[in-house]
């Protein structure tokens, strides 16, 4: 398994780390940072769909 690890201020926690699911891990933040910037170039986004 690879994993990158990376500090950046623009993925800070939306909510308080206690109520973190997984502490130190900001997946959300990511992808929503990811998604905002793909939609400058008319690329959009959504959840993953339920067969």
């Amino acid at each position: 398994m690879t994993r990158i690890v990376f500090y950046s201020a623009q993925f800070l926690p939306y909510l308080p780390e206690s109520c973190q699911v997984n502490p130190g891990a900001y997946g959300f933040e990511l992808a929503l940072w990811l998604s905002n910037a793909l939609i400058r170039f008319d690329i959009v986004t959504s959840y993953p769909l339920r067969p």
